[in-house]
């Protein structure tokens, strides 16, 4: 095959072929795939996660409730132990001693109200002004008994509630008759509390108090005594109860048909594919109908992740395509190249230079260029290998591990390749620095790597202090002990010291180890770029070692190694004296 047929090989290779179309078809459909089936195992998933978390709340709410009916029987054997005649002075003991604004939040209050003749109404009165004087009983009105709030705790945000009487209303007066009927707890319909100046809705719960027997409809009213009672504003019951910031789903609480609390954002749920889960609890003689929704917080955590599949493989496929363009041009114009230096070489070496550096500038351009998808192809591995780990098989798997490990060491080399990059060009700033304290920080850098490795590391205490960029020091000590850790020779755990090296011309350390040592040979060029001593099976970028010669110069210093006494190596690095250089 001769030179022109060569040339017309490599064109015909470099245009867009089938299997390049072949490979993007397949990775779209790839993408596609996986986008549905992650979008419908996610939305199982919340499905799940939503009726859990209803389920959770209403049951809270249930839970509170009869922990507030707890503390109000609490208060009928309080008050039944003093033969149903309690003080205001004994009351407020008694609420102190329950810690109703630690043990009961949502809670308003905790009082009594007894149950009042019409023939014993001014002599009531005038007994509860002697410790209450501007105790009054409101609204007036005909009935034959009173229901009077008598006693409330705390009294300063339930002061304007003192002396109501539950018989002025019907709702009021049906909830507290069925408590005396019953004998069990019981709550009002939504009420607004005189004690609210917001005028949201409000309900009170109340709880029986005989003297003598109740077995019986007639025995418990001809004993009734009272009711101890709580007044609740559903929003504070609410934020006492549920926190809002730790939840995922909204609330809507009704009464029959009127709303006592609703948090719920229409809008919002209108687009949800999740639609409202209810709930109709028996409360206390009422109904309360819990309409459960999914809120904001709910689909920010875990809805976006089919989206960030999809874009992120069309992301990829697109990569793809520019890097088979990419590739194409860069084919396109090897051959320009090519043919341009085959006519000019032998009368213009300076030309071919140029077309070389071309070359470099655009290998540079692709590598930069590659960068975003590597870390896409890392990020979105990364991503399935989390979600997805136990979804996949043993070869799955491996593929997933290898896409992971070639990506890892394709980044690691470009990081190590634009930090040469940087130490050259970049403009150092130095001050002085104490050794000892940039040591100890690279070594609690590098915390993980010495306990795994059982690395013992010496420091000498008479370290120097350098003129040095803090930075680019210390990344040049963190390679050398990161090398001397990882060249160790097999079964030895790595055995290394730290002293200091100082000279007429230049200041540095020497980090001596125990290690598999470096040939004569090797010696001056292991600090050249990619350049080993030791084969493949122990992992690197071959650029850790250019990287802190690169160092050294910039601080007009130099790094060198040498054969230890007893096997292993003396790596030193030294930086300028003189604090004038940049």
């Amino acid at each position: 095959m001769n030179s022109d047929d060569k040339r017309k090989l490599i064109v015909r290779d470099g245009k867009f072929r089938f299997i390049h179309w072949g490979v993007l078809i397949l990775s779209l459909v790839a993408t596609l795939m996986v986008y549905s089936f992650t979008k419908g195992q996610v939305e199982d998933k919340e499905i799940r996660s939503f009726l859990k978390e209803a389920d959770q709340v209403v049951d809270i709410v249930s839970e509170r409730m009869e922990k507030y009916e707890d503390a109000l029987w609490g208060g009928q054997s309080c008050i039944q132990s003093h033969g149903g005649d309690i003080s205001r002075l004994d009351w407020s003991t008694f609420s102190n001693h329950i810690r109703i604004d630690k043990k009961y939040p949502g809670i308003n209050g905790i009082g009594v109200i007894y149950n009042v003749k019409k023939e014993d109404l001014n002599s009531f009165v005038l007994l509860q002004e002697e410790d209450f004087p501007e105790y009054e009983i409101y609204p007036v009105h005909d009935e034959e008994e009173y229901w009077p709030i008598t006693y409330i705790e705390p009294v300063g945000i339930n002061y304007e509630a003192i002396g109501l009487d539950m018989a002025h209303e019907e709702n009021r007066y049906a909830a507290v008759k069925k408590a005396r009927d019953t004998g069990e707890a019981q709550i009002t319909g939504p009420i607004i509390l005189v004690q609210d100046v917001d005028r949201s809705s409000g309900f009170l719960f109340f709880v029986p108090i005989y003297i003598g027997a109740s077995g019986t409809l007639e025995e418990r009213r001809n004993n009734i005594v009272g009711v101890v009672y709580s007044p609740f504003m559903v929003r504070k019951l609410m934020d006492g109860t549920l926190k809002r910031d730790k939840r995922h789903v909204d609330i809507k609480i009704s009464d029959g048909d009127e709303v006592i609390y609703n948090e719920s954002d229409k809008e919002m749920n209108s687009h949800c594919f999740i639609k409202v889960k209810q709930y109709q609890i028996n409360m206390y003689g009422r109904t309360w109908t819990f309409d459960i929704s999914p809120n904001t917080s709910f689909y920010e955590e875990s809805n976006n992740q089919p989206l960030i599949i999809l874009f992120g493989g069309l992301f990829i496929d697109s990569m793809l395509l520019v890097i088979f363009l990419k590739s194409i041009r860069i084919n396109k114009r090897a051959i320009e190249l090519a043919d341009m230096a085959s006519k000019e070489i032998k009368s213009n070496n300076n030309k071919l230079s140029q077309r070389n550096q071309d070359l470099e500038t655009l290998l540079h351009i692709s590598s930069h260029d590659l960068r975003e998808p590597l870390r896409s192809i890392k990020n979105f591995s990364k991503m399935v290998n989390e979600k997805y780990k136990d979804d996949l098989d043993d070869k799955g798997k491996d593929l997933l591990f290898r896409i992971e490990r070639g990506a890892g060491n394709m980044d690691a080399l470009l990081d190590d390749i634009m930090s040469l990059s940087c130490a050259q060009r970049k403009r150092f700033h130095n001050k002085r620095v104490d050794v000892n304290i940039l040591i100890g920080s690279v070594i609690e850098d590098m915390d993980e790597k010495i306990s795994n490795s059982n690395a013992k590391i010496s420091i000498s205490n008479s370290m120097p202090i350098l003129y040095v960029d803090e930075m680019w020091a210390s990344r040049a000590f963190y390679n050398l002990i990161s090398n001397a850790i990882k060249f160790v020779k097999p079964g030895e755990c790595p055995d290394i010291t730290i002293s200091p090296y100082k000279t007429e011309v230049g200041t540095g350390i020497t980090i001596s180890d125990r290690g598999i040592g470096v040939r004569d040979e090797s010696s001056d060029k292991i600090f050249n770029l990619f350049q080993r001593d030791v084969g493949k099976e122990i992992g690197g970028t071959g650029a850790g070692l250019a990287i802190v010669r690169q160092i050294a110069l910039r601080h007009n210093g130099d790094v060198w190694v040498k054969p230890r006494n007893g096997g292993g190596s003396d790596f030193t690095i030294i930086f300028s004296n003189e604090e004038d250089y940049v």
